[in-house]
């Protein structure tokens, strides 16, 4: 029987192979439709004509398929099986069949009914996306970092891990996967919060995040995360994605950096503490002795010019006498300047905003710059050390315009809030580069950032060509410290 019936034109239309092979009394093909063409790359006629067609165009690995072995078990048949069939250009397509055994009276097998799917997209797709998951496994497990898939929903269960968990953690991967718990058992004690942190509320730790681990022999570990969550269709985190790297060696090398760099300040701290020492030792040894010991010469010297006159020396005498209290005027003026220089009066006596203002009335007087001062600063809880660090940093800013800014005006506000206080200093020049604020070279301005950083205050530094500079540097105030 070739087709027939009420569904013919339904079946010669349909695009799946739907076909009846019949076995008793002989081997024939009872009905074939269309789409054999399609999928086997054969005419039904051909079929009709050969029988056993079915046998040498399907791929010979899958041949096995089509024997008679379910004679002995027709349930069998009842499976779904995949077949290749191989086209006369070469193309195969790989088809799926459903079939059905038809029985008559007596119970034999006397034929196969079937449908034949094209399903070659569907397994080409899952041959590539095996292929490309073959080579992402391959890639992870030979990572150095350990890689892994947390599942949170429905029920909480490591669903991969790769093999560097071991050389990380201590434990193997299959240990990891096999206790769900373990993850966050392994975890120091004292990070243990933070893990289940990072499960319950995985969005919020998608940064880099460190947990410690202790290894079976007692080692604690330190592993950077980074994860991603998984997300289903009804936005409900699922699972947890990431990658977790050993960062122990690096964090030592931080940690033992960081020592370093603060024994360093604390190094360049006291240096700055044993100048400064010095230099207030200096300027009082100028000002009190040898200030004091010009003033006594001067004075002795103008008494005994004045004693000497009425003998009526020569005139050359008393010219080189006079000259000689003019060259000790000169001397201590130069003593008073370079005691100011070391350690200004002011700075011990009338207050830092008193030394700021002094300092800016001088750099007025030689230099002809036009310099304004507005605000003032009470700072009454600074340490010495605070006071000397700002007012070095405004000296050094002055200085430099004064070297580099060609400006013309100097503009300095000292501000006071209940929490900050802060001093700025501003020219109208021709303005620091950005390359310039960040030369390594320039000791000026990494003066003043290290005596910043002595004290915890913060200092920016910007200009703008044309148009200036301008330095800030703030820190708390004293009166303000520990108020919320």
């Amino acid at each position: 029987m070739q087709g027939g019936g009420r569904f013919q034109h339904l079946f010669d239309n349909a695009p799946d192979l739907i076909y009846r092979y019949g076995i008793l009394p002989s081997r024939v093909i009872h009905y074939i439709n269309p789409a054999c063409r399609d999928i086997t790359g054969r005419s039904a006629e051909e079929f009709y004509a050969n029988p056993q067609l079915a046998f040498t165009c399907v791929h010979p690995d899958d041949r096995h398929l089509l024997s008679d072995v379910f004679q002995d078990d027709p349930a069998k048949l009842r499976l779904a099986i995949m077949l290749r069939w191989i086209h006369p250009d070469g193309r195969i397509v790989w088809a799926e069949h459903r079939r059905m055994p038809i029985f008559d009276r007596q119970g034999r097998l006397i034929a196969i009914e079937g449908i034949g799917r094209d399903v070659t997209d569907r397994i080409e797709a899952e041959h590539r996306l095996a292929e490309r998951e073959s080579r992402f496994r391959l890639l992870a497990e030979n990572a150095a970092d350990m890689i892994y898939r947390y599942r949170v929903f429905p029920d909480p269960q490591t669903e991969y891990v790769s093999p560097a968990a071991a050389a990380i953690t201590g434990y193997t991967a299959e240990q990891m996967m096999s206790e769900p718990t373990m993850g966050l058992r392994i975890v120091h004690p004292d990070d243990r919060q933070l893990a289940v942190a990072m499960i319950e509320d995985a969005e919020r730790f998608q940064a880099p995040t460190v947990l410690r681990y202790v290894r079976p022999d007692g080692r604690v570990v330190s592993v950077e995360h980074r994860n991603t969550p998984i997300f289903d269709d009804t936005g409900r985190v699922v699972a947890i994605e990431g990658i977790g790297r050993d960062v122990t060696e690096s964090l030592a090398i931080h940690d033992r950096l960081r020592v370093s760099e603060t024994r360093l300040r604390r190094l360049a701290a006291s240096l700055h503490s044993a100048r400064e020492s010095e230099r207030a030792n200096v300027a009082r040894e100028l000002h009190d002795e040898l200030g004091q010991a010009l003033t006594s010469l001067k004075i002795d010297l103008t008494r005994t010019l004045r004693d000497l006159i009425p003998l009526h020396l020569a005139p050359e005498m008393v010219d080189r006498m006079q000259s000689m209290v003019g060259g000790i005027e000169v001397a201590t003026e130069t003593v008073r300047r370079l005691a100011t220089a070391l350690r200004p009066p002011a700075l011990d006596h009338l207050g830092l905003a008193a030394a700021i203002e002094l300092e800016g009335a001088a750099l007025a007087r030689r230099t002809g710059l036009r310099c304004r001062i507005s605000g003032n600063l009470r700072a009454a809880g600074l340490t010495n050390e605070e006071t000397t660090a700002v007012f070095r940093i405004v000296q050094e800013a002055l200085t430099n315009i004064v070297r580099h800014a060609d400006a013309s005006v100097v503009r300095i506000v000292m501000r006071e809030t209940q929490r900050h206080m802060s001093v700025t200093v501003q020219d109208n020049g021709r303005g620091i580069t950005a390359t310039a604020i960040d030369d390594a070279a320039s000791i000026g301005l990494l003066g003043m950032r290290e005596r910043a950083e002595l004290i915890g205050a913060r200092l920016e530094i910007s200009g703008q060509a044309g148009k200036g500079t301008v330095v800030v540097i703030t820190l708390p105030n004293p009166d303000g410290r520990g108020r919320p």
